[in-house]
């Protein structure tokens, strides 16, 4: 069975996630980002889920919707390790987009 926390920046986990405890850090940061881009703060984890399939890809793409989808993903595995490997891809993911653009 699935604990769900009331705060949605905390992860919904089993007793087995106690062993990802460094991926809560990058999905509460995944939630905080897609709040202050949505302009929306969710109340559960299927608030997050909806702004992210909706107003979030609209505004921003599926690039970084599939990235922010793994991010705050029910699955701790699919989440980025922690937080410096969060940095380290969304570092790759802005330099790509800059590459694209022709900016760099």
């Amino acid at each position: 069975m699935v604990a769900m926390r009331t705060e949605p920046w905390t992860p919904p986990h089993e007793g087995n996630e106690r062993f990802f405890e460094k991926t809560w850090d990058a999905f509460a940061w995944g939630v905080i980002a897609i709040s202050i881009m949505c302009e929306e703060f969710p109340k559960t984890y299927d608030d997050i889920r909806n702004m992210l399939d909706t107003t979030f890809r609209e505004k921003f793409g599926e690039n970084l919707h599939t990235y922010l989808s793994q991010v705050v993903s029910m699955e701790p595995d699919q989440r980025p390790e922690d937080v410096k490997q969060l940095q380290k891809e969304i570092l790759k993911l802005t330099d790509e987009r800059r590459s694209a653009l022709g900016l760099s």
